[in-house]
């Protein structure tokens, strides 16, 4: 062998080493979770916890706000006032709504007209299509309850038969005085058909009992208190109203904040505030679990986009205040409540003076450095929220955010819509607590394919063409995060969901359908994979099995009218008139405004002969008045004339 060959040969072997390196690199560290981990659910973080307080424990029980308000009254009255304390009411509980034309009642969406009525203790919602004056089609629907009690947004609930929570389309906005569309609805409007989940009732109410298995199904009576609670940032108060255990002055049968380190502190506030993109229960774990006292990530991991502290949004207060000067020169000393009173709403007068002492306290030896006259002519009350936490738009309509980046040269700004190369998009997520979890912790993977298929099952991202760049993307990622994640834990449904769509955004179609029929035979009543498993279905053309998985949906959940629509567009592919009319009917006694729906009824109706049904349900059509109205004339006449041949 020659020098030059030794020479050949040894470049080659190097060139192996150093792909063999790379591939460890790469992918070592899927196969290592993979190795080194077995199918084990986490061990209940309220049971292992070194933390001193007792009433971290899964067995102490809550006892109500009103055994709280028997020794802290004064507490209790001031925070009854406080927008946590009203975060959810019932609608007889007066906000300060007006019901008259100069409050934008009724206001116009579209084709939409949506009114409010309130008389006699009872408030209704209704949307409905008016022509020339005359109401068309119209959908009237009582609320029961009020949430948020913020002064910001007022949104409304309402309860069908068997404890399914829906929220109205119809929001109050107190700071504009006016009515007008829910936040995210001028975009896409689902009518009265969002269900209220459980990660919203989470954060609204103090407590709730979700149906496992379901969207927005819950035991009865509803609310276990019903706004956030004392026991919701001190824990379960059984233990402290039998017997107090004190050491070294701290009572340690109740939680109190400020004797939390700043992680532990920081989440108490978090579990609601510290919204994030995805926000996901962890493996083992349910969404009530959480006790103040314990790490909020044991029991939720929260992604965040990487660049979130550049957003102005309406509810990233905790992500902007992370990034901000302030929080992270105070080595975790600063906190929400270093200006936020949990227990008391401050007049808007005197805000200012307030807010300025709490800047004063941190910077009374290096202030403003403006003089004061000069300081005054831009702000009469020397506000200095008001010229570094400056309001700006936010991504809600009507409603100006508070920049909590406490920026030294605030830059004017506001939330912009994502550009047009990026829409679509599945932006890379990050853990928000990341760097206080164990670096080995497998449940960080599982999490984030459960978190980056949810994005995309929400972002509609399984609708783009094979060639999309971001049905592409997001396919790549997915099947690395869920491969060795799912061998390692089969029986993990949620998972599992997010396996399905890896392979649904990747074209892999007979796969998904596959896992989600693993899915269904173990929980055959779980309505989220239901109702992916059938539109997978009906995508790819399998119309029998999309009915009977829209079947099977219904059984779980009879209000949602959009789900009764597609089963009536399944049995019309089918052509199967007679049970495509029997489905919109019933989407229509849920939703009578639906032109989609009419359109299945005139042709369902036509295909058996029935005139008089196609005319009568035609003629509804028309009086919705949808665009493409002259069209639907031509071939209507043109149907009516083929039958009487």
């Amino acid at each position: 062998m020659t020098p030059r060959t030794e020479r050949t040969n040894l470049r080659i072997c190097l060139m192996i080493a150093a792909a063999a390196l790379i591939a460890v690199v790469l992918g070592g560290w899927y196969w290592f979770i993979d190795s080194r981990y077995d199918v084990v659910i986490p061990p209940d973080p309220r049971l292992t916890s070194d933390s001193p307080f007792l009433n971290i424990k899964p067995d102490v029980a809550y006892v109500g706000d009103e055994v709280c308000s028997s020794c802290h009254q004064e507490i209790c009255e001031s925070y009854s006032r406080h927008s946590m304390g009203r975060s959810i009411e019932p609608i007889s509980v007066d906000f300060g709504e007006v019901f008259t034309a100069e409050a934008k009642n009724p206001f116009q969406a579209g084709p939409l007209r949506y009114l409010v009525e309130k008389r006699d203790g009872e408030m209704i919602h209704s949307e409905a299509h008016v022509r020339e004056g005359r109401v068309a089609g119209e959908k009237r629907q009582p609320v029961h309850y009020a949430i948020g009690g913020g002064g910001r947004t007022r949104s409304f609930l309402f309860v069908m038969d068997g404890g399914y929570v829906f929220q109205s389309p119809i929001t109050w906005y107190p700071q504009k005085g006016r009515w007008d569309l829910s936040p995210g609805y001028e975009n896409n409007n689902p009518h009265f058909d969002r269900p209220a989940v459980g990660m919203c009732l989470f954060c609204h109410s103090n407590r709730v009992e979700p149906i496992p298995g379901t969207l927005n199904r819950y035991e009865m009576p509803l609310f276990r208190g019903m706004a956030i609670g004392c026991e919701r940032c001190h824990g379960p108060g059984g233990l402290h109203i039998e017997k107090q255990i004190r050491k070294d002055g701290i009572d340690l049968t109740i939680v109190n904040p400020k004797h939390l380190s700043p992680v532990l502190r920081d989440a108490v506030c978090e579990q609601c505030h510290l919204e994030g993109e995805q926000r996901i229960v962890r493996r083992g774990r349910n969404l009530f679990d959480f006790r103040p006292g314990l790490p909020l990530h044991d029991f939720l991991s929260i992604f965040v986009h990487h660049d979130e502290e550049q957003n102005l949004r309406f509810v990233g207060h905790v992500e902007q205040f992370h990034a901000s000067r302030c929080y992270q020169a105070s080595s975790g000393e600063m906190s929400c409540t270093t200006c936020h009173d949990p227990h008391q709403l401050l007049p808007v007068e005197k805000r200012a003076a307030f807010y300025r002492q709490r800047c004063l306290d941190c910077h009374a030896d290096k202030p403003c450095a403006l003089p004061e006259p000069q300081r005054r002519r831009q702000q009469a009350d020397d506000s200095c929220v008001a010229c570094h936490m400056p309001p700006a738009k936010s991504e809600i309509q009507h409603v100006p955010v508070t920049d909590h980046r406490i920026m030294r040269r605030p830059v004017a700004g506001e939330h912009k819509p994502p550009a047009e190369h990026e829409r679509g998009r599945i932006k890379p997520l990050v853990h928000f607590h990341a760097k206080h979890m164990a670096k080995n912790d497998p449940g960080i993977i599982r999490d984030h394919a459960i978190a980056v298929a949810e994005m995309i099952d929400h972002e509609n991202t399984l609708a783009l063409p094979p060639s999309a760049a971001a049905r592409r993307e997001a396919a790549e990622l997915l099947l690395r995060l869920v491969g060795p994640t799912v061998r390692r834990d089969p029986t993990d449904w949620d998972l599992r969901d997010a396996e399905a769509i890896a392979y649904w955004a990747a074209d892999r179609l007979s796969e998904a359908q596959s896992v989600y029929a693993a899915i269904l035979e173990a929980q055959p009543k779980r309505e989220v994979t239901l109702l992916r498993a059938a539109r997978l279905a009906f995508q790819r053309g399998e119309y029998p099995e999309a009915i009977r998985l829209w079947r099977r949906a219904t059984a779980v959940n009879p209000h949602r009218w959009g789900v009764h629509h597609s089963l009536a567009v399944a049995f019309s592919e089918l052509d199967d008139p007679y049970a495509a009319l029997e489905a919109g009917e019933a989407a229509l006694r849920l939703y009578p405004l639906s032109t989609a729906t009419r359109r299945i009824m005139v042709s369902s109706a036509l295909k058996i002969g029935d005139v008089r049904r196609a005319q009568a349900e035609f003629d509804r059509l028309i009086a919705l008045d949808p665009p493409d109205k002259e069209t639907l004339i031509a071939w209507f006449q043109q149907c009516l004339r083929e039958l009487r041949r």
